[in-house]
């Protein structure tokens, strides 16, 4: 699931810098208790609350353009 989240943040930096990464991010994370999982389908919410076309965000997170960057990052951690 975590691999997914990052996917999306990718794609919510991608569109609106940083400033909607990070809106993006504390929304993601203030929304839940400390050990509950996130509902992925709030992810497109999120985005387009951070300031990013919910559309282009769908378009971008379908399309898995970042899967492979993540699954390289996860390998090198």
């Amino acid at each position: 699931m975590s691999t997914k989240i990052s996917e999306a943040a990718e794609c919510v930096a991608e569109q609106g810098g940083d400033e909607a990464f990070w809106k993006f991010s504390d929304s993601l994370y203030q929304e839940r208790e400390v050990n509950a999982q996130t509902d992925l389908n709030s992810l497109k919410t999120f985005a387009e609350a951070a300031g990013v076309d919910g559309g282009e965000f769908d378009l971008c997170y379908n399309s898995g353009k970042y899967s492979e960057q993540i699954e390289e990052d996860i390998k090198e951690a």
